[in-house]
């Protein structure tokens, strides 16, 4: 897998739509499987902040924190 070009990707995607919450999701779900938790936390608080209400945001948000071990805080996203 080829993370640089996947984040040169992301990134020039992200660029051209950048109130596109979907973008953060997929990025910040890939930097998650990549063990980079954190940073995919903040790309799911970027996609949170752009669609508060949508459910998938904070669905894919509990699932990084609960994997990451972080119960409690992934209880308040489900």
């Amino acid at each position: 897998f080829d993370w640089d070009e996947a984040d040169r990707r992301f990134r020039r995607a992200i660029a051209l739509q950048p109130s596109n919450d979907d973008l953060y999701r997929q990025r910040g779900r890939l930097h998650a499987d990549l063990g980079r938790v954190e940073q995919g936390l903040a790309d799911l608080t970027t996609a949170i902040r752009l669609r508060p209400g949508y459910w998938d945001n904070h669905r894919v948000a509990g699932l990084i924190l609960y994997e990451a071990g972080r119960f409690e805080e992934a209880v308040s996203h489900f």
